[in-house]
């Protein structure tokens, strides 16, 4: 049934893999070999064009593929959008209290130095 069929595809998938290697020109050393070359076919993906009216066939391993693909985009863009502390609105109410908080320091620290030079100028009068 439905396991010998996963299993008959996983079988090719495993021969057709363990086959191209061996017809792959070695490179290196070695007996001069020719260049392979395949002449382009014109056929996408090895496919023949379908005649008007006939659908395409997905092969096994399609459906699952675009499932989790889709699956595991939709779960990273509502994750990432639902993340604690990533709105913009919240980035800037921290970025406006830091700020905030710089100029009460800068502004303490030439008060204090007004201060000082007032003093001094008071005393050498």
């Amino acid at each position: 049934g439905e396991k010998m069929r996963w299993v008959g595809t996983l079988s090719r998938a495993l021969r057709t893999r363990v086959n191209a290697g061996k017809r792959l020109p070695r490179r290196g050393g070695g007996e001069k070999e020719e260049e392979v070359f395949n002449e382009p076919g014109g056929l996408l993906f090895g496919e023949p064009p379908l005649k008007p009216g006939q659908k395409r066939q997905w092969e096994d391993w399609e459906l699952p593929w675009y499932t989790f693909l889709g699956g595991g985009l939709f779960i990273f863009v509502f994750g990432v959008a639902q993340k604690p502390g990533s709105q913009l609105d919240q980035w800037a109410k921290e970025e406006v209290v830091i700020r905030h908080n710089k100029l009460a320091e800068e502004q303490k620290a030439l008060d204090a130095a007004a201060k000082a030079a007032a003093l001094a100028v008071a005393e050498d009068s």
